[in-house]
C-alpha cells in the first residue's frame, strides 16, 4: 500500500483537488480526498507514506493506437514485426504474436505516464491483423496482457499502395485497396451466415 498526501489530483470523476491524498493498494485506487488523510484511514494503512509538495497526479494515458513492441526500438530489421508482407489480407495475424515485451519503449511509455496501450499491425496491408491492449506497468505477459483481441487493423491509404504496387503486386491503386477489404469482408460475412 502506497499513500500519497499533499498532492494536486485531478481525477476522472470529479473536479481537481488542489491539495489531497491518494490511498492505493496497487492497482486499486483505496480511497481519495482533499486536506490531510483522515485518522482512520491512517490507522489502517501499513506501507509508505509520501509528501507530494504539491506535485500533480493524473490518471494514467492510454495511446490507442500505437505499435509499441512490434517496432522494436533500437533493433534492426529482427524487431520489425509489425507488417507481414506476405499477403495484403492477413486478418488471422495477432499482435501478441509478434510482441517483443522487453522493448524499451513499454517502459519509456510508463515513465511518460503512459499506462495503457492498444498495440497491433502497422499499415502494409489492407487487413493487417488484430490489436492487444496491455499494460505498461507488468513484468510479466500475463499481467501486462489487458485484452488480446481489441481490434482489426485496416488500412486504404498510401500505405498497402507501396508495399505492393512496387513489387507489381496488388494493391497498386486505392481502387484495388477498397476492392480487396470489400472482398475480405462479404467473404467474412458469407462464412459468418
Amino acid at each position: 500500500m502506497l499513500l500519497l498526501t499533499n498532492a494536486f489530483l485531478h481525477p476522472v470523476s470529479h473536479s481537481a483537488i488542489q491539495r489531497g491524498y491518494l490511498w492505493i493498494d496497487p492497482p486499486v485506487i483505496r480511497a481519495i480526498g482533499s486536506g490531510d488523510p483522515p485518522a482512520d484511514l491512517l490507522a489502517v494503512h501499513q506501507g509508505p507514506v509520501v509528501d507530494l509538495a504539491g506535485s500533480h497526479i493524473v490518471p494514467g494515458l492510454i495511446d490507442a493506437h500505437c505499435h509499441i513492441g512490434l517496432f522494436n526500438d533500437g533493433l534492426a530489421s529482427e524487431g520489425y514485426d509489425a507488417n507481414e508482407h506476405s499477403d495484403p489480407v492477413t486478418p488471422h495475424m495477432q499482435a501478441i504474436d509478434g510482441l517483443f515485451q522487453d522493448d524499451r519503449c513499454f517502459a519509456e511509455a510508463l515513465a511518460a505516464g503512459v499506462t495503457t496501450v492498444m498495440t497491433g499491425p502497422g499499415s502494409a496491408n489492407v487487413l493487417g491483423g488484430s490489436f492487444a491492449v496491455l499494460h505498461t506497468a507488468c513484468n510479466s505477459f500475463d499481467t501486462m496482457l489487458g485484452r488480446q483481441t481489441a481490434a482489426m487493423k485496416a488500412a486504404l491509404g498510401e500505405n498497402p499502395k507501396k508495399s505492393y504496387g512496387k513489387r507489381e503486386r496488388a494493391p497498386a491503386t486505392r481502387m484495388a485497396n477498397a476492392a480487396i477489404l470489400r472482398e475480405a469482408l462479404t467473404k467474412a460475412q458469407h462464412y459468418r451466415e
